[in-house]
């Protein structure tokens, strides 16, 4: 059926959509392109950045934001990986925002775990440390001797790499070997 076929190919922001189009019935498959071309549109993102504060330390903080032809957004912030934001239509068609959100970066840094990326452990670990192939790490913990989500200095509180790539944005964090306890440089993608 498509032995013949030839491709429409629609270019939408950073988005390609292709659709097969047939030699059996063109004009048909031509009209099904364009409505599948423009569906392709709603769904592919749009990728924007800006500056959204500096913390504490200096470090500067941007906010990434990916919209799509329908209107959602999904912002996410270089510090923490923090997902700020996520507005999304109700039944009635009325944006709101779906996730707690922070006032500022202050609130974040004062937050630390709020809505972010966990690490280099999410969870926790008991007795203020572990013991790995016979030697034993300590870790920053409270005073029950836990230390939760990777501790005080966690993935959560570290400024993020951020790239944007085609329908929404890569982070990426170096861990020094033994940063906040953890044994091994560890590159997190």
């Amino acid at each position: 059926f498509l032995n013949e076929a030839r491709a429409v190919t629609n270019p939408i922001g950073n988005c390609v959509a292709t659709v097969a189009i047939s030699r059996w019935d063109q004009a048909l498959d031509l009209q099904r392109a364009r409505t599948v071309l423009g569906r392709a549109a709603m769904v592919c993102a749009v990728v924007t950045h800006a500056p959204y504060g500096v913390t504490a330390h200096g470090e500067p903080v941007d906010a990434f934001t990916l919209t799509n032809g329908r209107g959602t957004v999904v912002r996410v912030l270089t510090y923490g990986g923090v997902i700020n934001e996520i507005l999304v239509p109700d039944r009635k068609g009325a944006f709101g925002n779906i996730v707690l959100q922070l006032p500022d970066l202050k609130a974040y840094e004062a937050h630390p775990n709020f809505s972010s990326l966990l690490g280099r452990y999410a969870n926790r670990i008991a007795d203020g440390g572990f013991t790995l192939n016979g030697v034993r790490y300590n870790l920053p913990s409270n005073a029950q001797g836990i230390s939760s989500h990777g501790g005080p200095g966690g993935f959560s509180t570290k400024v993020w790499h951020a790239e944007p790539i085609q329908n929404g944005v890569a982070l990426s964090y170096e861990s020094a070997d033994a940063e906040n306890g953890y044994p091994g440089k560890l590159s997190v993608n």
